[in-house]
């Protein structure tokens, strides 16, 4: 897990898989983003989900924090970290919000001719949040799709190329890393 600042929170906030106590967001400055890159496995992605961000501590668990709330931000993916293809763009979306702090977004990509990707970036778009900064505040980041392990040296590549299915419709990225800030290898 890697994001173009921490000034508050862990990597392991953004793939951890229960909402509770992370308390993680990058600073305001453009561009804001998250990412996860799964190493040797890629995903045709299908579906992602995210959080938002818990509440302070000593407030219930679950319940999320009041503001910041992502409005607006795209999901990008790469195989290679320098070429990046635009998957979903959410435009003043207010899906995520108090009473729901976390959604589950389909990406369309159809099984024939559909790619797949080791690394996924979210990144703040303008006007930025509900409170119109560009701090990016998000746990528990998901992918969903088809899972393919693939050793070879990255590059872009359709899912056919040299890849070998693994477990279809698996989460890929809910584990956490065994070093701070480096790269998260996913779970089979």
């Amino acid at each position: 897990v890697t994001a173009s600042s921490w000034p508050r929170g862990e990597p392991t906030d953004v793939i951890a898989p229960q909402f509770a106590n992370q308390i993680s967001y990058t600073s305001p400055a453009t561009p804001s983003w998250m990412q996860i890159e799964l190493c040797d496995y890629r995903v045709a992605l299908e579906t992602y989900t995210m959080a938002h961000r818990a509440a302070k501590p000593g407030a219930s668990p679950g319940k999320p924090f009041h503001t910041y709330f992502m409005r607006n931000w795209t999901l990008w993916a790469s195989n290679d970290g320098n070429s990046w293809d635009k998957l979903r763009v959410h435009t003043n979306d207010e899906t995520l919000c108090e009473a729901k702090p976390w959604a589950g977004f389909a990406i369309s990509n159809p099984k024939e001719g559909c790619r797949t990707y080791r690394m996924f970036r979210i990144q703040m778009d303008r006007p930025g949040n509900s409170e119109k900064s560009m701090a990016l505040v998000c746990s528990c980041f998901e992918v969903y799709g088809h899972l393919y392990w693939d050793p070879v040296a990255p590059g872009p590549a359709p899912a056919a190329a040299g890849a070998v299915p693994v477990a279809p419709l698996a989460p890929a990225a809910i584990v956490a890393p065994s070093a701070p800030a480096v790269t998260v290898a996913p779970s089979v």
